[in-house]
């Protein structure tokens, strides 16, 4: 978002000025600033989905060493964002 913001900035200050800037040239600065905008709001997903699956994939060598149930829903509901309770179904 500090890009978008940046960008921002420039148009702002370009518009501001006395000078005479090709309205083309706003518009695209407002184009960019949107699509950086966008990139860091989809970067962000993207991190938090790669957090959960790195801890789904802790969840899962837990589960291969070992077959005590309740150090698994322990080690889950530490790491995943999501109650694995909601996913441990017919167990019992």
């Amino acid at each position: 978002m500090a890009l978008s913001k940046q960008i921002g900035g420039i148009r702002s200050n370009l518009q501001s000025q006395q000078k005479e800037i090709p309205t083309q040239a706003l518009q695209e600065l407002t184009e960019v600033e949107g699509i950086l905008y966008q990139l860091s709001r989809d970067l962000v997903d993207y991190e938090e989905e790669r957090s959960n699956l790195l801890a789904l994939a802790d969840i899962g060598q837990v589960i291969n060493s070992s077959l005590e149930r309740d150090e698994v829903l322990c080690l889950w509901q530490s790491k995943a964002k999501v109650n694995p309770l909601k996913y441990w179904k017919g167990l019992d």
